[in-house]
């Protein structure tokens, strides 16, 4: 996988049009230039402790096994929230 390795450095979100753009990189080989990704037709996303975090691997997944792969967090961030 070519970004094995690399750093998230910063992202940013735009809802409104259902992008993220994540710069990476390796900070410890100034030598590899950063990089961004940009990921779209994006329609929710949770990063947690993300920044510094290195990536090991990028796959893209079909919306329903995500969904069925998280039903337990969803309802649980729905709790926490007063959402019934």
């Amino acid at each position: 996988m070519k970004y094995h390795d690399y750093n998230i450095l910063s992202y940013s979100v735009d809802c409104r049009e259902g992008v993220i753009a994540m710069n990476i990189g390796r900070p410890n080989q100034p030598e590899i230039a950063n990089e961004k990704i940009i990921f779209s037709g994006v329609v929710g996303y949770h990063f947690k402790g993300a920044m510094g975090s290195i990536i090991l691997d990028l796959e893209e997944k079909e919306i329903k096994e995500f969904i069925e792969k998280k039903s337990e967090a969803f309802a649980e961030s729905y709790r926490l929230h007063g959402i019934p």
